[in-house]
């Protein structure tokens, strides 16, 4: 889901006692945070309908700046992108195609939306075999800039080692067994970032993945000195 934390300088911390942002923005604001949680439990419904309130904020916000706008723009995308999303993990895939239009006339926002249409594929076993090569050239990890500026980098890097084990996921259920060295890639980083979480994600995904055919014998060697690194983390 689109969300504001991931982006660097979106929620400013200020020492004085006026908000550092317009009313209006934390409004908005938590809108959004109550359409996320609606999300993470599932309801897409209720997710939609909050996704809702914080679109179109132009008909109530008198103020007429370009901080206004800009915040007004960006959360219309959010709540577009956002919708789609939720209509899409409560299986109306035929959205699909019109949300894939939505994110090529965006492309600081592809790689997000590809991190959500992997998360659909794999809810629903749905081929985005032709989504990914559109868009392969937004897969590799890049830093990507709004029009608030860079996206939080530690906040990126964790969601791409996530999006790396979705992408093996993926692979792995239509029969591609590159999918184990997407695995790898995220163990890599989630190593770097002395991320424990994600490494514990990772092994417990290819843990659940132990029906299908076994990795070669050197990523097998691999990931097992990873599980044990990864039980002497204090």
């Amino acid at each position: 889901m689109r969300n504001i934390s991931t982006r660097s300088g979106w929620l400013k911390h200020t020492d004085q006692k006026q908000p550092a942002r317009p009313i209006y923005f934390y409004m908005l604001y938590a809108r959004l945070l109550q359409s996320g949680v609606y999300e993470h439990f599932g309801e897409y419904k209720k997710a939609t309908y909050y996704a809702t309130l914080y679109c179109n904020a132009d008909s109530w916000i008198q103020e007429d700046s370009e901080e206004s706008r800009i915040v007004i723009k960006q959360f219309n995308e959010f709540s577009i992108a956002n919708q789609y999303l939720f209509r899409l993990l409560s299986g109306e895939l035929e959205v699909l195609n019109d949300y894939i239009e939505f994110l090529a006339k965006r492309p600081g926002e592809i790689f997000n939306g590809l991190c959500d249409i992997v998360r659909v594929a794999n809810k629903h076993n749905y081929n985005i075999d032709s989504i990914l090569v559109r868009f392969q050239d937004y897969i590799p990890y890049k830093t990507y800039y709004t029009a608030f500026g860079e996206y939080n980098k530690p906040i990126m890097a964790e969601q791409y080692a996530e999006f790396l084990v979705d992408l093996g996921k993926y692979y792995l259920r239509n029969n591609h067994p590159e999918g184990y060295d997407f695995f790898l890639r995220s163990i890599a980083l989630s190593s770097e970032m002395n991320s424990a979480r994600s490494i514990i994600h990772c092994l417990s995904e290819i843990v659940l993945h132990a029906d299908l055919p076994l990795p070669s014998p050197d990523i097998q060697t691999i990931l097992l000195k990873t599980l044990q690194n990864t039980n002497k983390t204090p």
